[in-house]
């Protein structure tokens, strides 16, 4: 190898380096300043009354629904899996009791909708609570707390 190259070939690393350090330098400067803008609040006492604890409901799965959306002349389809939850664990036979009937009235909602009526975050959440509210009228009390829904997909 060459003088001439052995000196081009090191002045090339030492600008890498220089390179290299600038913005190592720059990103630890900016680091700096946003720890300085970091503020942590102090944590609060814990108060015996304000405490409050997450209380997790039973959920209960129902099978996929397939159905051809209304509209569109039958071409598109929604295919659908929800989970309901309940209020409490003393209503789950009663809800095993009337599964053709909850699945039946969901279907029929799900039969009536078009896309454009779910197709975004707001139609979806109308439509949840459109089960929801249906779901809840075969009881005398609410015990359907929510619903969630765990395949949503349009084809």
């Amino acid at each position: 190898m060459s003088k001439k190259l052995m000196i081009i070939l090191s002045a090339a690393a030492l600008v890498m380096m220089l390179f290299m350090g600038g913005i190592f330098f720059m990103m630890w400067s900016k680091i700096s300043q946003m720890e300085g803008q970091i503020t942590v609040d102090p944590v609060p006492e814990a108060d015996e009354t304000v405490v409050e604890e997450l209380v997790v409901k039973p959920i209960f799965p129902l099978k996929s629904f397939i159905v051809n959306l209304a509209g569109d002349n039958g071409t598109r389809y929604l295919k659908i899996k929800m989970d309901l939850e309940i209020t409490d664990e003393s209503f789950n036979n009663d809800i095993r009791q009337r599964i053709p009937q909850i699945r039946d009235s969901i279907m029929m909602i799900l039969t009536s909708k078009r896309y454009v009526d779910i197709k975004d975050t707001e139609g979806k959440i109308a439509l949840r609570e459109d089960i929801h509210n249906r779901v809840n009228t075969f009881f005398k009390k609410p015990c359907i707390s929510s619903v969630y829904f765990t395949d949503f997909v349009i084809q």
